[in-house]
Parts: structure tokens; sequence; C-alpha cells
């Protein structure tokens, strides 16, 4: 994920968040898309490899370091939102939305008593 084209058209508040991500060392699973260049306030996140699900985030007329964000399952279909209020918080979601099906089976099969490791 190149964070860079996106920090420096975007508003102060997607860049920090950018930086988290980055930091968090989250960039070499989750890609940055920005199908709304027009608007400052928002970006979209997605599974490297996987233009589905995405998930699309505004900054937009909300507190400092407030997140509203949108699940979409297929292109502009919205499935599930919600207002998280720390970058944190949403660092959590990208990393519980995007996960795929397969990673979430298998931390669940190695989180129950007895499983064994894939």
């Amino acid at each position: 994920m190149k964070l860079q084209p996106f920090s420096e058209t975007k508003d102060d508040s997607i860049g920090a968040l950018l930086r988290a991500i980055e930091s968090e060392a989250m960039s070499a699973k989750i890609d940055v898309v920005d199908h709304w260049d027009a608007d400052r306030h928002a970006i979209g996140f997605h599974r490297v490899g996987a233009a589905q699900p995405l998930v699309y985030v505004t900054t937009w007329q909300l507190p400092s370091g407030s997140y509203r964000w949108y699940l979409e399952t297929k292109p502009g279909v919205s499935t599930d939102d919600g207002v998280v209020t720390s970058s944190e918080a949403l660092l959590r979601l990208l990393k519980e939305r995007l996960l795929t099906t397969d990673e979430r089976q298998r931390k669940s099969a190695q989180q129950r008593p007895g499983a064994r490791s894939a």
C-alpha cells in the first residue's frame, strides 16, 4: 500500500488514519482505494487481491478522531455501518471486517482446546 499520494490529497484526519495503518504493519494486507478523489474526507480499504468487501471511511462533519464507516459487500451496496471514536477502534474494525473467511476459521480452530494448527 502506497500512502504518500493519498496523504497529500486528503484531509489531515484521513492522513492520520493512513499513518496509523502503516504503523500497525497492516499495509501488507490492506489496500487503500480512492473512488472519491474529490472528497478530501473519504477513503476506502479492501484486502490485498480482493476488491470486496470494501470498507468506506469518512470523517466529514465528525469530531476529531471519529470515523464513520460503511461495509460494502457488493459495489454500492452497504450491508453494515457505524461510527467509531478512535483510530485504534477503526483499525480493529478493519482487521475484523477484511479478514478472509479462511483466516477466521483457522484462527477460530486454533483457539479451541485441542485444535491442531494448519
